[in-house]
């Protein structure tokens, strides 16, 4: 479903709340976007998705602790 902006909405990208199940995103074009979020439940992580979540964590470690 294609989404007509107002001015508050125009920055808002990413998932809207916890429940909604829909996320705002941008095309290539700038256009917005409100697509429904893939259910991931049962999802197997394939060798190269597991690699780089290794790759971002080992990456990323420590990055947002207060110091």
């Amino acid at each position: 479903m294609k989404v007509t902006p107002i001015i508050l909405i125009d920055t808002l990208l990413g998932k809207v709340n916890q429940r909604a199940g829909y996320y705002i995103r941008r095309s290539k074009n700038g256009a917005l976007y409100s697509c429904k979020c893939p259910d991931r439940s049962k999802h197997i992580k394939t060798p190269a998705e597991a690699a780089n979540q290794q790759l971002f964590a080992r990456t990323y470690a420590g990055k947002n602790r207060k110091q």
